[in-house]
């Protein structure tokens, strides 16, 4: 287990990192705005950037420990480090750039069959595409062991083919070691595909660190939720608590949503629920958490149109978003003006503070 404890790196502008981790084997996702600091974090336990304090251990390794006046150099650490573009030095072959750090007489038959590049070997790096160059990288971090393998945005200059590719590689590489995988991205697509565990980051700390399901479902504060894209947050009071469920007021509305151990009557917080998750009513019966709204504007998609609506409550409108697949537009007449009935589910809501 990669362990970072109190570890904190102040810049000359201001911006502070204070960081407590624990990578676990596995896939961990580092997920977060740009600037937040997501990069500087795998640069110090790297050991290419030095932090001002703390502590970082890779089981019974120390890598640094500022107390102690420890900090082993970066080549010291058996960490693989991926970046986002291609590190490949270009006056090597592939063959050399993936025995690069090993004893150049290592076996790597494994790995160049498991990424498919026994083709590419004698060529160099300006040979071959931008996904053979990261799977190259790849092998090459693979090829010397290392005991944790840190990726900075590994997917971003990739096109999208060539990253679903990839991401199989990477899932590959984890069924396989019992290593961790940091992987840093600002992608709540690939954060999704990947993450095993996502730690959240905002303004350089943690602001939650949880199982990937389980964050992605029910974030607990609002941030998270927001960076996680979730297009619906309405502040709310918490009314009363029943039967395994709580009842939340919003702007004269009340809403039924699954309990939540953190929440009293009277607390306020926030109701979430993903656009996906609001659904369209067609049934004359009333649907648990229905109301009624307005159809502002359609943005279309390949797959799914995202429906902007009006709200409609005692208190006034209020905007609401919900995602909608072109079949249904066109069974139900969806168009913009239209007065619609829709549905928040009750399992898909959740509270967050």
């Amino acid at each position: 287990m990669l362990k970072i404890h109190q570890l904190t790196k102040q810049f000359a502008s201001g911006f502070v990192i204070s960081l407590d981790i624990e990578v676990e084997s596995g896939i961990t996702v580092l997920f977060g705005r740009s600037g937040c600091g997501k990069t500087t974090t795998l640069g110090m336990i790297s050991g290419l950037i030095d932090p001002d304090r703390g502590r970082i251990a890779l089981d019974d390794s120390v890598f640094f420990d500022a107390g102690a006046g420890l900090s082993l150099p970066s080549y010291e650490r058996e960490v693989g480090y991926i970046f986002q573009q291609p590190s490949l030095f270009p006056h090597l072959t592939v063959d050399a750039n993936i025995r690069y750090g090993t004893d150049h007489q290592s076996d790597i038959s494994d790995l160049v069959a498991r990424f498919e590049i026994d083709s590419l070997l004698s060529r160099y790096p300006r040979e071959i595409s931008g996904g053979q160059q990261q799977r190259v990288s790849l092998a090459r971090s693979l090829a010397s062991n290392p005991r944790a393998l840190l990726m900075d945005e590994p997917f971003s200059a990739l096109d999208a083919g060539v990253r679903t590719q990839f991401q199989s590689d990477l899932l590959r590489v984890k069924e396989q070691t019992e290593m961790p995988i940091l992987v840093v991205t600002h992608s709540i697509s690939e954060a999704f595909a990947l993450a095993d565990r996502l730690i959240v980051m905002d303004e350089g700390h943690v602001v939650e660190s949880y199982d990937a399901l389980e964050l992605f479902a029910r974030p607990r504060k609002r941030v998270t939720a927001e960076l996680l894209g979730v297009q619906n947050l309405m502040p709310c009071r918490v009314k009363s608590r029943l039967d395994g469920a709580i009842i939340v007021e919003f702007q004269g509305l009340d809403f039924v949503v699954d309990d939540d151990a953190r929440c009293e009557p009277g607390d306020s917080a926030w109701l979430g629920i993903r656009a996906v998750d609001v659904r369209l009513v067609v049934t004359d019966s009333r649907r648990e958490n229905e109301l009624v709204a307005t159809v502002h504007r359609i943005i279309r998609s390949v797959v799914t149109n995202q429906i902007h609506l009006n709200g409609h409550s005692p208190d006034g409108d209020f905007s609401l978003v919900m995602d909608l697949d072109e079949h249904h537009c066109k069974q139900h007449h969806i168009k913009q003006g239209d007065t619609v009935r829709v549905a928040l589910k009750r399992n898909k809501a959740f509270i967050c503070q």
